[in-house]
């Protein structure tokens, strides 16, 4: 398994705008997905999803992959530190 590939998108064209931090939504979504892309499968890619439920918006990452090992998960769950702070 490879870093790097395809991702799927799968969003409606009319998802409501809803509020967020942008740049911990960034952080967040940019970790999930380099984490679906590094263990799964090339094909089929992972799929980046949204959908217009209450509240807003749902926002998945859907890998197809046998899953992180059970050793590298507790980095993965941690809480994202504040923006700029290492």
């Amino acid at each position: 398994m490879d870093d790097g590939g395809l991702l799927e998108f799968d969003m409606p064209e009319d998802l409501p705008l809803f509020n967020a931090d942008p740049g911990l939504l960034e952080r967040a979504l940019a970790n999930l997905v380099a984490t679906a892309l590094r263990y799964s499968p090339a094909a089929p890619p992972p799929t980046l999803a949204a959908r217009s439920v209450r509240p807003p918006a749902q926002i998945e990452v859907l890998a197809h992959g046998p899953g992180v090992p059970h050793a590298h998960l507790p980095p993965l769950v941690a809480p994202l530190p504040p923006p700029g702070c290492s």
